[in-house]
């Protein structure tokens, strides 16, 4: 990260980062602003920006990725238009990416909801516009937790595993 327009930043305390993990593993997500400066967030609006607007990356595919386009074409919900919607598998794309998933206090935060040693399987960019966004609940996959019908649900005395979850920037 020496060159990088990414910081090394700095992990949060032991106790804010077990606040963090704990109001994720009860509400499900934590907001936490002011993590990047707004110079990474401009170096990575502008390299993402640059990744969309190329052409020959748009044609080229990877058979080998669970999704094979490095760029996902949405259409625009009035015009149809096609538009670049999703940046994918990015971390092979640019070493900015890269950075981001070592950036403190992200990794320490990862590693307290998942797990140390925990991998990260991949990153992508979603480029919300007027007219074509992703705005509204979902799932990726499926829900997998064991409840039962006589289980209370939402009993807070049950931790969910969590094996993945995404980091939106």
């Amino acid at each position: 990260m020496a060159n990088s327009p990414i910081l090394k930043g700095e992990p949060f305390s032991e106790e804010k980062t077990a606040q963090i993990a704990e109001q994720f593993f009860r509400d499900g997500f934590v907001y936490i602003p002011g993590v990047l400066t707004e110079g990474e967030v401009t170096a990575l609006r502008e390299k993402s920006d640059e990744l969309f607007a190329d052409p020959q990356l748009a044609e080229i595919t990877n058979p080998d990725l669970a999704d094979v386009r490095y760029i996902q074409m949405g259409a625009h919900a009035d015009s149809q238009e096609p538009l670049p919607f999703i940046l994918r598998n990015t971390i092979e794309l640019d070493a900015i990416f890269r950075d981001m998933l070592l950036r403190e206090p992200i990794l320490s935060l990862a590693e307290a909801i998942v797990g140390d040693n925990c991998k990260f399987c991949g990153q992508n960019v979603l480029r919300n516009l007027p007219g074509l966004s992703i705005d509204r609940w979902h799932v990726d996959g499926s829900v997998h937790f064991p409840v039962t019908e006589k289980m209370p649900h939402h009993d807070p005395r049950l931790r969910m595993p969590v094996m993945w979850f995404t980091v939106q920037m």
